[in-house]
């Protein structure tokens, strides 16, 4: 790879931690010199450069007698540690190409410690220990301090999972063809798998590929979605006829599962973000599939009160249940974001349920792993409402809570979910 591929995943993680952009528009932003396989490679560097950044962070601050200031500086060093780490290239490659990054950046000042810094990973890295939980866990200490509150058993899990790459999940439309018929089209051309045992949709991909290049995906066959987020459109139990409501609609997995399940159904998929509306109106077409898709606020949402048989609320929420996916997340929330993020949860749940016909459903989803995102803000609005019942949720995996279902980020589960559901009285 060439060094500009190197340099893009450089300064796509530069902004990411200075500028506070999300990875994917960071990419977007610096890669267009690029071509095709170089783009591949910057993002897989830039993505696993910020799995890793807090630990390679860590050790550079033990190697060296001052600590580096520079951002750039450090991430030119991140970039080596990864390549040498963790992707397949050559090691004089990786040393050479990384070292010229420091002229790249006009940061001619650092090339011997660049280069000093990346030597001594080839000596020590296979037997460092990781023996601080800044070096083996990279995450920051005010998350890692709420996951273990939260999860004091399964705490270290969760964070080591996030250091693996993410699993490249598929759900087949039952609605077109059996999970055995669909890998039958895989097993023709060769593409390797393994099934999810607790839902009859899943597939695993073992290597990640072009989306376009999965038989049937064009037609409508089959769909990218982690196996967390298959779950909803079963537990929401949409029939068809029904008026339904998906709240956080975007990118439209979920509001295609439910018309799968319920072809007939009446369907307003709602997102804020007009841009990402836009994938769910992609999604539909390519599925020839109908719903009516707005622009809106999920906390205040232009519909008449009782007006919606069942309403999925997939609320904003902190994304830790899906850092494998999104290691960004780890450098863009603060703290002081929960509560923020709580305000807009018990608001939009509020909101919804205005909206929610008597005798309706609605299911309260989150990809956090955060109690303070998911059974607090139920038990909350339980204790202020009293026309909800709480409903049971039949799932083979997860924990069971208090007030619903944690999917936690594992072999099992995959990402980390939550859901509860309630029901309108009377």
């Amino acid at each position: 790879m060439s060094v500009n591929s190197r340099a893009v995943a450089v300064k796509a993680c530069q902004l990411v931690l200075d500028e506070g952009y999300a990875l994917p528009a960071a990419l977007l932003q610096v890669s267009s010199i690029l071509n095709v396989q170089d783009k591949a490679y910057s993002q897989e560097l830039a993505y696993g450069m910020l799995r890793f950044y807090l630990r390679y962070q860590a050790i550079i601050n033990q190697w060296t007698d001052k600590p580096i200031k520079d951002t750039t500086v450090k991430l030119i060093v991140a970039s080596g540690f990864y390549q040498l780490a963790h992707m397949r290239t050559a090691t004089h490659a990786a040393v050479n190409e990384t070292v010229q990054l420091t002229k790249t950046f006009k940061k001619k000042w650092a090339t011997k410690l660049v280069n000093a810094l990346l030597r001594r990973w080839q000596r020590e890295y296979s037997t460092l220990a990781l023996d601080t939980d800044a070096v083996k866990f990279a995450y920051p200490q005010w998350l890692m301090n709420r996951i273990k509150k939260a999860w004091p058993a399964q705490w270290q899990e969760i964070l080591l999972k996030s250091h693996e790459k993410p699993a490249f999940e598929l759900r087949v439309n039952l609605s077109q063809l059996s999970r055995e018929d669909y890998c039958q089209q895989l097993d023709a051309q060769q593409i390797a798998y393994t099934l999810n045992a607790a839902q009859e949709s899943g597939i695993t991909l073992l290597a990640p590929m072009n989306v376009h290049d999965l038989p049937g995906f064009n037609q409508g066959l089959v769909s990218v979605q982690a196996h967390g987020a298959q779950w909803a459109a079963s537990l929401l139990a949409a029939e068809n006829h029904m008026q339904v409501l998906d709240a956080c609609a975007a990118p439209g997995g979920k509001t295609l599962h439910i018309l799968e399940q319920a072809p007939l159904a009446n369907i307003i998929a709602v997102d804020i973000d007009g841009a990402r509306l836009e994938r769910v109106n992609e999604n539909l077409m390519r599925h020839k599939k109908q719903a009516v898709t707005m622009v809106a606020d999920v906390t205040c949402l232009p519909f008449k009160e009782a007006c919606f048989d069942r309403i999925l609320l997939d609320v904003p929420c902190s994304a830790t249940g899906v850092i494998a996916r999104h290691p960004d997340i780890k450098y863009l929330r603060r703290s002081t974001d929960i509560e923020q993020l709580n305000q807009i949860q018990i608001k939009a749940l509020e909101q919804a349920w205005q909206l929610l016909k008597p005798q309706g459903i609605l299911l309260y989803a989150t990809c956090s792993i955060l109690p303070a995102e998911n059974d607090r803000i139920i038990e909350t609005f339980l204790a202020q409402t009293t026309n909800v019942i709480l409903l049971a949720l039949d799932m083979p995996v997860g924990i069971k809570t208090s007030f619903g279902q944690q999917l936690l980020p594992n072999a099992i589960s995959g990402d980390g979910f939550y859901y509860a559901k309630l029901q309108k009285a009377n």
